[in-house]
């Protein structure tokens, strides 16, 4: 082996020189990673230990905390339980960073409830109306009050001085709350007070003139008196002052919901009103003495102020049709005309379209002065129609103030013109008596209607007490689509409810046979449902299958109830039945057929039942009814339903076997 040379020594030196520098490097990379590594982890130790320390709201910032701050103040505000709202109070008390949020968003304290003293002439604002006011810092606020209960005064306690002054016809002026001259801009007012309240709070809005550029919502309400009470002590039943709404007058130009409880409609002159979207009237006391401040000049001219409502309800407090319907087209511009028209003129008054109203609220409706309503004020958008007819004896009393040519509009039937709500989709109806159904409905169309829900207050609910007479079995009873309607189709219905009816056999199938979109079924309170429910089972009616689209049935303290034919309708329709069974529920002859009326329109013909596809039934809820008990309805579930079962009420389970 020859000897290494020199050159030989000196390469291997070399190269292990080369190789020992490359692992010092990497010794340096590698210490300087673990450095970084370790950095890294005492950081997040120290992030872990703050985090754990810390609320997650301090992590907030001051924005998102004003916009929860200020959510949490949109709840309902009590005014006749509270003194005050608390809410930001109970916010600015947590810590010393919510507390200084809180003091600087006016808007946490724009709610302001008034107190006595606030509403007085003679007493300086209290230290906690003070507060709000400095607070919110001259936003638009929301003002409340409701007087304490029993301190209302007597009903002839009305100053003469606030008659003068709601007149307008003298010079004095009224003493105002000190409160009144204070308030930063109004963007909501909410007054349930006594007579002087009442009459205070109207002068206050009639006559101030800068007027309320950011009212948005307005309700007055009158307690511990009537509205005749009011009316007579306003001196509005003068017949030396014509009442008038000033037509020109604009001094709402923002309001959209305007609520009246109890406040005679001649107390109200608010001018026009074109933002308004919502009005709610209402009667909280039942109608007693003369009802001249619901005469219908009075509805008609506050509805010519506001011509974009959308949402009218009357609780109670319909319009007693005094005067008869002018449909001169010149007397069009009779409202534009504030001195042009008293409230005793025996002229007729025009019609007042209302072109936005989509939905209409009426409770104690006389029936035959629906058709009247709708004639007074045209409304070809509307879109529901939820109607509560009045029992006969308020019947009686609304009656005696009809114009002589309404008297009876049944006889007079056939100069009524029909009506055609072309957009109408939902319809609810609630009566005191089947008989009732058998007038309103007759001179109006839906074509397009897709819910309809009837319901008999005096059965729906009540516990049965003793055997039935034979008048209330009578006032049970569910008339015929063709007594209710003057076009009992309906191609388009989806829903429909039936509540405290009787329901006579022979009727079930053709009143179904006229639904054929029906897809969902609601009973309640029925006292024989079974008709309904083997009509659903049968398999053909008079060439038209029925309801082939039922997808939901709901029975709720419901008679007649039978395991065998629920479980037959849902083996039928759910693809579960044999040909033996479906044969078997083939409907044998002698039926009554449907009622051929001539085509319309909006109503297509009837397809045979060869078109239609049956579809299966989704959800069967069962509740309080009689004789089918949990298990046997949670059975059904094995032929693909979803079964809702809420267990008997002893008392709803009395209702239903009394029914039964």
């Amino acid at each position: 082996m020859p000897h290494p040379t020199t050159e030989h020594f000196d390469r291997s030196i070399a190269v292990l020189t080369g190789q020992i520098d490359a692992l010092e490097r990497q010794r340096s990379e590698l210490r300087a990673l673990l450095n970084s590594l370790t950095l890294q982890k005492q950081a997040l130790e120290v992030e872990h230990d703050l985090e754990t320390e810390r609320i997650l709201f301090d992590w907030l910032p001051p924005e998102l905390l004003i916009y929860i701050f200020v959510l949490s103040t949109y709840d309902a505000l009590d005014s006749t339980r509270l003194r005050l709202d608390i809410v930001p109070f109970n916010i600015s008390h947590v810590c010393r960073r919510w507390r200084e949020i809180a003091l600087s968003t006016p808007a946490l304290w724009r709610r302001i409830i008034l107190t006595t003293s606030d509403m007085s002439s003679r007493c300086s604002v209290s230290p906690a109306t003070q507060t709000f006011l400095e607070r919110s810092k001259g936003i638009p606020v929301e003002v409340f009050y409701a007087i304490p209960h029993g301190k209302g005064p007597n009903a002839n306690s009305l100053t003469s001085r606030t008659i003068t002054t709601l007149r307008g016809r003298e010079q004095q002026r009224l003493v105002e709350p000190y409160l009144l001259h204070t308030f930063p801009p109004l963007r909501s007012l909410s007054i349930h007070g006594n007579h002087d309240i009442i009459a205070n709070s109207l002068t206050y809005l009639h006559n101030y003139l800068p007027g309320f550029a950011h009212l948005e919502s307005l309700e007055l309400a009158l307690e511990c008196a009537t509205p005749g009470e009011l009316y007579a002590g306003l001196l509005l039943n003068d017949p030396k002052r014509a009442y008038y709404n000033p037509w020109r007058t604009r001094r709402f130009p923002t309001l959209q919901t305007l609520t009246l409880r109890d406040i005679p409609l001649p107390c109200v002159a608010f001018g026009q009103l074109p933002a308004l979207r919502e009005i709610t009237l209402a009667l909280d006391t039942p109608l007693s003495g003369p009802l001249e401040f619901l005469r219908l000049p009075y509805f008609a001219r506050l509805l010519a102020c506001a011509p974009h409502i959308e949402h009218l309800a009357l609780l109670h407090a319909g319009p007693i049709f005094s005067h008869p319907l002018d449909t001169n087209p010149q007397a069009l511009h009779f409202w534009e005309k504030d001195t042009a028209w008293r409230i005793d003129d025996p002229k007729g008054l025009p019609p007042v379209p209302l072109d936005q109203l989509r939905e209409l609220e009426w409770t104690d409706a006389h029936p035959d002065t629906l058709l009247l309503f709708l004639m007074q004020f045209p409304t070809s958008k509307l879109e529901v129609l939820d109607i509560a007819f009045a029992g006969a004896n308020k019947c009686k009393k609304l009656a005696a103030w009809l114009h002589p040519t309404f008297v009876d509009v049944r006889d007079s039937a056939t100069i009524q013109p029909v009506l055609e709500l072309s957009n109408l989709k939902v319809l609810r109806a609630d009566c005191s008596s089947g008989e009732t159904l058998r007038s309103p409905f007759l001179r109006l169309c839906f074509p397009t209607l897709q819910t309809l829900s009837l319901s008999n207050r005096n059965s729906s609910g009540r516990r049965a007490e003793g055997p039935h007479s034979t008048d209330d079995d009578l006032h049970k009873l569910l008339p015929r689509l063709e007594s209710i309607f003057r076009d009992p189709r309906m191609p388009y219905l989806t829903h429909l409810l039936l509540s405290g009816f009787m329901i006579p056999p022979e009727q079930a199938p053709p009143m179904l046979g006229y639904t054929p979109s029906l897809q969902r079924l609601d009973c309640n309170f029925v006292p024989n449902i079974a008709p309904m429910l083997e009509a659903l089972a049968a398999a053909r009616l008079v060439g038209v299958r029925v309801c082939p689209h039922l997808r939901h049935i709901q029975l709720w303290c419901c008679g007649g109830v039978k395991s065998s034919t629920l479980v037959g309708l849902i083996r039928l329709r759910n693809g579960f039945a044999s040909g033996a069974e479906i044969a078997a529920h083939l409907n044998a002859d002698g039926k009554r057929p449907i009622k051929r009326l001539p085509k319309s329109t909006h109503t297509p013909a009837m397809r045979t039942s060869g078109e239609w596809q049956l579809t299966m039934i989704e959800q069967v809820s069962v509740e309080g009814c009689h004789p089918i008990g949990e298990k046997e309805a949670k059975a059904l579930s094995q032929w693909g339903v979803e079964v809702q079962w809420i267990g008997s009420d002893p008392q709803l389970l009395d209702i239903a076997v009394n029914v039964d």
